[in-house]
């Protein structure tokens, strides 16, 4: 995976090096997807939570054809102790920060509509709740564990401008290794709305 995410982001920089010449600069070709969403675990893992999507995309034309994105994703979900081991609070909130890394392709619907689809490749840092008895009291730490996972997705574009549009993405976490001991999956389905717009 890694060795073919190397291969693509070579070859934009290859590309873009070869469009200077027609005035295109790297920051012409960078774009910021933001969005929020709602995730479910089907196999039932976890609960339904929020998720703040951000990233940053190289795209070799602007409304179409292959482009590089790596993502930042934040999500927050509620458990319930019988399908998470690792932890001894019996219910409670896990976050997961979501670091992935993939190639996709855009292309026109009509006018300022587009489409596209994704596939990514990347890790999971999870954090939750643990409870330790000190002399006083209790205490309250946080556990982590990072796995590895896959996520594709697609979305629709409406470009209200040139340069940026607004636009509604469904993805597909799935995890190479499920983060906790569990009888169910945690693997999730998401929505998310937001707008992607160049840095300058």
């Amino acid at each position: 995976m890694r060795n073919l995410c190397l291969f693509f982001l070579f070859h934009l920089i290859s590309v873009d090096a070869r469009a200077q010449s027609s005035g295109r600069s790297f920051f012409d070709k960078l774009y910021l997807p933001f969005g929020i969403g709602y995730g479910v675990s089907p196999g039932g893992g976890i609960q339904s939570g929020t998720t703040l999507n951000t990233g940053a995309e190289v795209r070799i034309k602007n409304r179409q054809g292959l482009f590089l994105r790596f993502d930042y994703n934040s999500r927050n979900n509620n458990y319930q102790n019988e399908a998470v081991n690792n932890t001894n609070v019996l219910k409670g909130e896990i976050s997961a920060n979501d670091f992935l890394l993939g190639v996709g392709y855009r292309c026109k619907i009509y006018k300022g509509i587009g489409a596209y689809a994704l596939v990514q490749g990347g890790a999971s840092n999870y954090s939750y709740p643990y409870i330790t008895t000190v002399t006083d009291g209790y205490s309250v730490s946080q556990q982590s564990k990072m796995v590895p996972m896959m996520a594709g997705a697609g979305g629709i574009e409406f470009y209200f401008v040139k340069s940026a549009a607004i636009f509604i993405e469904g993805r597909y976490l799935f995890h190479m290794e499920q983060p906790f001991v569990k009888i169910n999956s945690y693997d999730v389905i998401g929505i998310s709305v937001g707008i992607t717009t160049k840095l300058f």
